[in-house]
């Protein structure tokens, strides 16, 4: 009864970002709402260089989405906040790329699964049916990190 883990490949997900996307999101930057902390929309892997969409939590978890101009200089110039309509078209474009089923892949847990992946790589979340209250310890989703 649930317990299942949703994989996509941010990566791949970039791929199929548009060139006029790709050159918005690069200028984006999302505002953590409980630590104030930026994070860009869109990232190098420090190991492998490929580009990728941050998967930083849930619409939920970011204050504000910042869009910094090309030509930004600090304290010269002041990044943009999108509107609240704009931050949620980019997290629904977010999450329809992250579902395409040429990045996506849910796994289904069988006694004794083990997953290994890297986190920069692949977003991660519960299938709804995973939050749902388990029958018996052993249908308990539980995620190390």
């Amino acid at each position: 009864r649930g317990g299942q883990t949703s994989f996509a490949h941010t990566g791949l997900a970039y791929d199929m970002l548009s060139d006029s996307e790709r050159a918005q999101w690069e200028r984006l930057h999302m505002v953590d709402r409980h630590s104030g902390r930026l994070a860009p929309m869109l990232f190098c892997h420090p190991i492998t260089g490929r580009k990728h969409i941050l998967a930083h939590g849930r619409a939920t978890q970011v204050k504000a989405i910042l869009e910094y101009p090309d030509d930004y200089v600090v304290g010269r110039s002041t990044p943009r906040s999108l509107s609240q309509q704009e931050m949620s078209a980019t997290f629904r474009r977010r999450d329809e790329l992250f579902d395409q089923p040429a990045v996506h892949l849910v796994h289904s847990y069988e006694k004794g699964d083990l997953v290994v992946f890297d986190n920069l790589t692949l977003a991660h979340r519960g299938v709804p049916e995973a939050y749902s209250k388990p029958d018996k310890p052993e249908d308990v989703r539980v995620l190390h990190r």
